[in-house]
C-alpha cells in the first residue's frame, strides 16, 4: 500500500524501473516546484523508512545512490538534508578505521546520523 508519490517512486526504483521512477520524481518536482524540496522530500522518505525498518538497508543505499546521481544532473547546490542523508547512509557501506570485524557500519554510523537528521527536521517543521 503507498501513500503517495514518495512512496511510489521509492518502490519503482526498488523494482529497478528507472524510467517510471524518473517520471514519478518529476511528478513530486511539479507538487513541490523545488528541485531542492523534491531530493529532501523523498530522500526524508527512505530515511524514515530505514529508521523504522519498513525499508531494508540496501534498498535505502540503493535509492540514495540514485538521488545522488539525480542529484548531479542539477548545476544548483546539493540539498540539504538530501546530502546528509545519503552521506549517513554511505556511510553504512564499509567498516571505518578502528572497527572490529563485530561492528555493523549501519547501526553504529548510519542509523544514529539518521535519527539526528531527522530529529533536525522535526524540529525545523515545529517551529
Amino acid at each position: 500500500m503507498t501513500t503517495g508519490p514518495v512512496d511510489d517512486a521509492i518502490q519503482l526504483l526498488l523494482s529497478n524501473d528507472e524510467s517510471t521512477a524518473n517520471e514519478i520524481v518529476r511528478s513530486i518536482i511539479e507538487n513541490t516546484g523545488w528541485f531542492d524540496e523534491a531530493c529532501n522530500v523523498l530522500s526524508v522518505g527512505v530515511a524514515r523508512r530505514l529508521v523504522a525498518g519498513t525499508l531494508e538497508y540496501s534498498e535505502a543505499d540503493d535509492i540514495m545512490n540514485w538521488v545522488w546521481s539525480y542529484m548531479l544532473h542539477d548545476n544548483a547546490d546539493v540539498p540539504q538534508p538530501a546530502f546528509r542523508i545519503y552521506e549517513a547512509v554511505d556511510a553504512g557501506e564499509y567498516r571505518h578505521p578502528g572497527d572490529s570485524e563485530q561492528i555493523d557500519p549501519v547501526k553504529k554510523y548510519t542509523l544514529p546520523w539518521l535519527r539526528e537528521i531527522l530529529q533536525g527536521e522535526s524540529s525545523d517543521d515545529d517551529g
